[in-house]
């Protein structure tokens, strides 16, 4: 809205061709870089992954996305409490220290995230009249949805568009989407396997070392879903399949990584079990 948000000069999109789609890669993404950064040996690999999760906060602020920004800022939050849950400490007292970040940050800023919470802004008015629409077609289709794609999206969507909505293309929701697409039971489905996955990950990390590669790795890669369902109640972040296809290689590759945290732990547990032995031996 140009109106609200005329010091806003431009939006950046990269090679994703939306601004809010980088947005939601880059959310994947920073975990990831937070991750590598704890684990690296080599100073020069910690600067390295430093600066890459740098430019990504940068570049995450200029793509200009509310949504992205509050995916980032959540999935940073998960990351170290999940991490350990003392440093709960320090979220509160940087939530305690917001009013000073209003005096450091540029207005710009402060006008997009003031903005969500009004009416004035008329992609908020949009996104709900979007919702409304999409919300009744998904009613009327809600066992398994109206398929899969743009087009089916946009032939029956016509018939429920609220005016001042009616070029939509998509629900600008993750699960209002998959509830549009694929219906319950889809949503059911999707709902199932994102359970199962927090599930392993949460007893991976719960007796993971601490300090292992692959318990650090595990909770970048919650992180990362967590900040991107964040995002996605705002946002359909599988618009554009390169952040989709990206959303899944996280969940594939934290998956493995938990069963590499179950082999170490079981190795550890040996070579425990085997130092024991040769004590009572020597004895």
């Amino acid at each position: 809205d140009l109106s609200m948000f005329g010091d806003l000069q431009g939006r950046v999109s990269g090679f994703l061709g939306n601004p809010n789609m980088l947005g939601a890669y880059l959310v994947i993404a920073f975990p990831l870089a937070l991750g590598q950064i704890k684990v690296s040996q080599k100073k020069i690999s910690k600067f390295m992954y430093f600066l890459a999760a740098l430019l990504i906060i940068v570049c995450t602020v200029l793509t200009g996305s509310r949504g992205a920004w509050i995916g980032l800022i959540v999935a940073i939050v998960a990351f170290f409490v999940i991490y350990n849950f003392k440093n709960i400490w320090f979220v509160i007292l940087a939530g305690a220290l917001i009013p000073l970040w209003q005096t450091v940050l540029p207005d710009y800023i402060i006008n997009r995230f003031s903005s969500i919470f009004t009416m004035a802004d008329s992609s908020v008015q949009m996104r709900l009249n979007i919702w409304r629409g999409a919300w009744n077609m998904a009613m009327d289709n809600w066992l398994a949805g109206i398929g899969v794609g743009e087009h089916a999206f946009r032939l029956v969507y016509n018939d429920y568009a609220v005016q001042g909505a009616e070029s939509a293309v998509h629900t600008h929701s993750l699960l209002l989407q998959i509830f549009v697409d694929v219906g319950l039971v889809g949503l059911i489905v999707f709902a199932g396997i994102m359970f199962m996955y927090g599930q392993k990950c949460a007893v991976e990390i719960k007796h993971g070392n601490q300090s292992s590669k692959s318990r650090t790795m595990i909770v970048a890669g919650l992180s990362s879903i967590i900040g991107a369902f964040v995002m996605g109640l705002t946002d359909n972040i599988w618009y554009n399949y390169r952040v989709f296809i990206m959303f899944w290689i996280v969940v594939a590759l934290t998956i493995s990584l938990s069963r590499v945290n179950v082999r170490e732990r079981e190795s550890t547990r040996i070579i425990s079990n085997m130092t024991s032995a040769d004590i009572e031996f020597n004895r």
